[in-house]
C-alpha cells in the first residue's frame, strides 16, 4: 500500500509568486510606499535575516513616512523564531 505524504502549501504558493516575481514590477514597492503615507506600519526586521536583509528594511522605511523599524538581533526570516514572534505580537499590541 502506498502511503500519501500530504505536503504543506506554503511553499507552493511561495514558488507561484517568485516564478511571477511577486506579481511586481522591479522597485514596485518602494517607488509606491509614499502612498502609504498616514498608515502607520511596524517593520519587524531580523539581524541575521539573509532572504530579506536588514538593508530592504531601511529602504522601506525610508520612503513610508510612518513606519518604524523593530530590528531584531540574532534573528533571521523566521516568524518561528521567539525573539522575531513576540516582536510581531508586540507591534500589532501597539496598533491596539
Amino acid at each position: 500500500m502506498t502511503r500519501r505524504v500530504r505536503l504543506p502549501a506554503t511553499a507552493f504558493m511561495e514558488a507561484h509568486y517568485f516564478v511571477n516575481d511577486c506579481f511586481l514590477t522591479p522597485g514596485q514597492l518602494l517607488t509606491g510606499a509614499g502612498k502609504l503615507a498616514g498608515i502607520p506600519g511596524v517593520i519587524v526586521q531580523g539581524g541575521h535575516d539573509l532572504l530579506c536583509p536588514p538593508r530592504t528594511a531601511h529602504a522601506l522605511a525610508s520612503v513610508w513616512p510612518n513606519a518604524r523599524i523593530c530590528m531584531v538581533e540574532g534573528s533571521g526570516h523566521s516568524l518561528g523564531e521567539p525573539a522575531i514572534s513576540e516582536a510581531v505580537r508586540q507591534a500589532i499590541a501597539s496598533f491596539a
